[in-house]
């Protein structure tokens, strides 16, 4: 009992350990090489308050078990009470996204040695699971073979991961004193007994046929159905299971059931057949409740965890969306009516935008002196009609009454109108006496528009609501209060009870509704799935790229999402033959090289150049110990890493492995989607350079001189140290000309250089990557009032990209203060100007502040968001967009130019700045 409580006692512990991590999307640095020596490693989460209690986690390079670094943790505290959780308890830990560990069997493996001069004390591998930030589905511990032994060793700890878990916490941790060194994480998933591998095969014409069909379905099923509440460990299964019975129908008759069972699995009113449209509705079931219906929303598109940016839920239709309700209140001094029964009543009319807008009569009588309040609205009736009509409340006031706070309230999307509202002194049902309510029929108009005697909150116009007096529409007098909701973010919703019908294949179609009804926690009819009947893969089984059936999983994930939620809508043609292509293609690669080149050319349809796929197999960590340049057809090496080798920078690289360079960098740029070819000729090189940790490849090299020379190099160097000098982050190039690299910079840091740099000539402001730098860097550069970029998140509520909205922040002025608007500036960019740093050239050339020296910018000024398939894969493309303040259009496949072009030379970048540097402190010193 005692060690029960002590363990339920630590799993507390160390659930509370709150972070400003967000969970990985696959795990990162487990064996610790991307740190430094003294320094905390990145990726990993850990306790702050235990690091001010004196105790210690740092990335060593003593001695590691595997490469050149580890992780070290000690707790030097000598006197101390071994129960005490708090003072002995030292945690590392990786926060990881739960989706590709779900009801499957996970060995965690570290090398590990432990050294303390306390018996009591020990090292231990552990893990929790948590399903939300309060629920534990699991912990586990090394309770019976903890780390005890001063050399490495090699320490395991097995557990099933439950299907509702989100979050996964990894580590190791010291109890009690001592020091702890890991290294070298592994996470390995067990294969459940009795599973295989679908091989590849070659799809008949039939069988693709089929996929087709199931593929053209599969969208509408996954992304546009609220009754789907399969967690991911289910609907990877069921998926699976259908593609091997859909592939096999060898006739219509079956190739229709089949596509029937799966559907009905994911949405019980699906209906498939030959007809091209379904007239019925559907019915209300018995159990659900009014104002109750439920649909998917997202924002930028369906991820796994959403965040402030980009979501996926879902909503019931009849609730509103707005940060608040619409209210225009006026307060009544209702002093001399103490006790007295009223009766408050309004002429109201709705046009609805959403299903369930509606208007409302608010009304609270505050008493004298006191915080306590008497209330009543009618939400129980609720304004719903296009027609006018009355709306009453009734309450009786307190004999301390001091005001009344009436409120005319809207709620949803669209409009609401108000007139002629009353205040009735009503005794035995009958009215005695009227209370005043001042410009009741709103036919009192301030300049604004805006009817006198009623109050609007700021809160209310930030919230996307206008509240104005309308002369339209009227039931006495000639006005009216209107109440509207803008149309930033407004969803347009699908039809409640409405079959909305596709063409899956040349003679059928789906039939399916894009809203449920609901009991208020769950969609009605709920989806019942026969477990006994899903035969292809068992429980457990890990999906995986040596699979058939996994790679066209992914395959017809990857297209539907980029069907339904690419940056731009893609003609129908070009995702058919998209669609086939890379349904041949996956289903004969062989390996996870294969369907990850696969991956990418499906991606090619997006057009977006920051479009990306990645697994964590497929390792891009480390690179040749040189940089490669693309410098007048000729691929340079632009610095050099490590000295010992016989390379300088200028030398050209002719071939790999024998074959030519330019046919190999052909080959990728190829794959790289996007209309900007100095983007894809870097992004090219990248790749050329990124593999495993010392992988090899035979290059040939030509020297200045013409001689060649050819040998084995290793990808030895972390990415992260391979890379072409520049200044220190700010730097005094000459006197009075500051260099500041925009990318290595943050607000806060820059903030402490304004007050030096008004006292300097001219800035050159290097935005040659990305950078955490906000627009409002430029306010010190120009007064008066700045045009912004203007963000934008597309929001689909129904497929195709059809009755798409978008949320838009941004795009309001700002004023400039100035305070360096006397200094020559001038901005380096070229084609690695991509993200906030194209947004704020954009603001500067929009705005006319300083020049742009360099190449033209990446062209895709966005915030890409992330998706993961089956078979743990990660691809992004674009969710965010930014609109340019000069044109009003996004920019995305048009690159921003610079005002001074310029090519890139060879250049010493050891021991000279590069010629962008150069040629920019040239001019501004003119």
């Amino acid at each position: 009992m005692k060690k029960t409580l002590f363990l339920l006692i630590l799993v507390l512990f160390l659930n509370n350990f709150t972070t400003n991590s967000q969970a990985l999307f696959h795990p990162d640095n487990l064996n610790f090489e991307k740190g430094m020596p003294g320094y905390l490693p990145p990726s990993w989460s850990y306790s702050r308050k235990q690091l001010e209690a004196g105790m210690i986690i740092e990335t060593s390079d003593q001695s590691p078990a595997e490469g050149k670094l580890c992780i070290f943790l000690n707790n030097p505290q000598k006197h101390i009470d071994i129960s005490d959780i708090e003072a002995t308890t030292l945690p590392i830990y990786q926060i990881l996204d739960a989706i590709p560990y779900r009801n499957r069997k996970i060995t965690i493996k570290a090398m590990a040695k432990f050294e303390s001069t306390n018996t009591m004390s020990k090292g231990e591998l552990w893990a929790i699971g948590r399903s939300t930030k309060e629920d534990i589905t699991f912990s586990i511990y090394q309770e019976e073979k903890p780390i005890t032994s001063n050399t490495w060793g090699e320490q395991s700890i097995t557990f099933i991961v439950p299907p509702e878990t989100n979050e996964l916490r990894i580590g190791g941790l010291i109890r009690g004193t001592g020091k702890l060194w890991l290294d070298d994480f592994k996470i390995e998933i067990h294969q459940p007994d009795n599973s295989k591998d679908e091989p590849s095969k070659e799809l008949t014409n039939i069988e693709l046929s089929n996929l087709k069909a199931l593929s053209e379905a599969y969208g509408y099923l996954h992304f546009f159905n609220p009754a789907n509440t399969l967690i991911s460990s289910q609907e990877e299964i069921l998926t699976l299971d259908a593609i091997a019975k859909v592939s096999r129908s060898k006739n219509q008759k079956e190739l229709i059931s089949n596509i029937q069972n799966y559907a009905k699995s994911l949405s019980p009113l699906a209906l498939i057949n030959q007809k091209q449209a379904y007239e019925s509705m559907v019915p209300k079931p018995d159990k659900s409740i009014d104002h109750f219906a439920l649909l998917k929303k997202y924002n930028g598109g369906p991820v796994d965890r959403s965040d402030e940016l980009f979501s996926a839920v879902t909503i019931n239709a009849f609730s509103t969306l707005r940060a608040r309700e619409a209210s225009a209140v006026q307060l009544i001094d209702a002093v001399k009516y103490k006790g007295k029964q009223v009766k408050i009543s309004a002429s109201i009319k709705v046009e609805q935008a959403s299903p369930g807008a509606n208007a409302q009569i608010w009304a609270r009588a505050d008493k004298i002196a006191s915080r306590e309040y008497v209330a009543a609205t009618s939400a129980e009736t609720p304004a719903m009609s296009s027609s006018w009509k009355r709306y009453e409340v009734s309450m009786d006031l307190p004999d301390d009454i001091h005001v009344i706070k009436l409120a005319l309230v809207f709620l949803g999307e669209g409009k609401s109108y108000f007139d002629d509202v009353k205040i009735d002194i009503v005794e035995n049902g009958k009215k005695i006496d009227e209370i005043t309510v001042f410009n009741s029929g709103f036919e009192l108009i301030a300049e604004n528009g805006m009817p006198e005697y009623w109050s609007i909150e700021d809160a209310v116009i930030q919230a996307g609501y206008s509240i104005l007096t309308d002369s339209l529409e009227s039931t006495k007098g000639k006005f009216s209060l209107k109440i509207e909701s803008d149309n930033n973010g407004r969803l347009n919703y699908p039809l409640i009870g409405k079959y909305y019908s596709h063409k899956i294949s040349n003679d059928l179609y789906l039939h399916h509704p894009y809203i449920y009804y609901g009991d208020g926690d769950k969609p009605l009819p709920e989806i019942n799935i026969a477990e006994k009947d899903i035969v292809t893969k068992p429980s457990g089984y890990n999906l995986n790229y040596n699979d058939n059936y996994t790679r066209i999983a992914a395959t017809i994930k990857l297209w539907n999402i980029i069907k339904h939620f690419s940056p731009n809508p893609i003609e129908e043609r070009t995702l058919d033959s998209a669609l086939t292509v890379a349904l041949k293609k996956s289903s004969t690669d062989k390996d996870i090289y294969d369907f990850h080149a696969t991956v990418r050319s499906l991606l090619l349809i997006t057009k977006d150049g920051r479009s990306a796929a990645w697994h964590p197999e497929i390792a891009i960590d480390y690179s040749f110990p040189f940089v490669l340049r693309y410098i007048n057809d000729r691929v340079l090496v632009s610095n050099v890493v490590d000295t010992t080798l016989n390379l300088s920078y200028g030398d050209e690289l002719v071939s790999i492995d024998g074959i030519p360079i330019n046919n190999i960098l052909n080959n990728i740029i190829h794959i790289i989607p996007g209309n900007n070819n100095s983007l894809k000729i870097l992004k090219a090189l990248t790749e050329i350079r990124s593999g495993n940790k010392d992988s090899e490849a035979i290059l040939k090299f030509r020297k200045s001189d013409g001689s060649e020379i050819e040998d084995k190099y290793k990808r030895n160097f972390l990415m992260q140290n391979v890379f072409e000098f520049r200044p220190p982050a700010i730097a005094e190039l000459d006197s009075g000309y500051v260099y500041i690299d925009l990318t290595e910079m943050n607000d806060v840091r820059l903030r402490d250089y304004i007050e030096p740099l008004s006292e300097r000539k001219g800035l050159i402001l290097d935005l040659r990557g990305f950078t955490s730098v906000s627009e409002y860097l430029l306010a010190f550069f120009k007064t008066g009032e700045l045009s912004t970029p203007k963000w934008s998140v597309p929001v689909y509520t129904f497929p195709n990209h059809h009755e798409l909205t978008n949320i838009e922040f941004g795009g309001k002025d700002i004023s400039g203060n100035g305070k360096l608007s006397d200094k020559k500036l001038i901005f380096l960019i070229d084609e690695k100007t991509t993200g906030y740093a194209e947004a704020i050239i954009s603001m500067a050339k929009a705005n006319k502040i300083g020049q742009t020296l360099g190449q033209p910018t990446s062209g895709y000024a966005s915030e890409s968001i992330a998706f993961r398939l089956y078979g743990n894969m990660g691809v992004s493309f674009a969710g965010l967009m930014v609109n340019s303040p000069e044109e009003g259009k996004a920019i995305f496949g048009s690159s921003i130019q610079p005002d001074i072009l310029m090519d890139y030379e060879v250049t010493n970048l050891a021991v000279e700045y590069d010629n962008f540097i150069l040629k920019a402190l040239e001019l501004i010193k003119k």
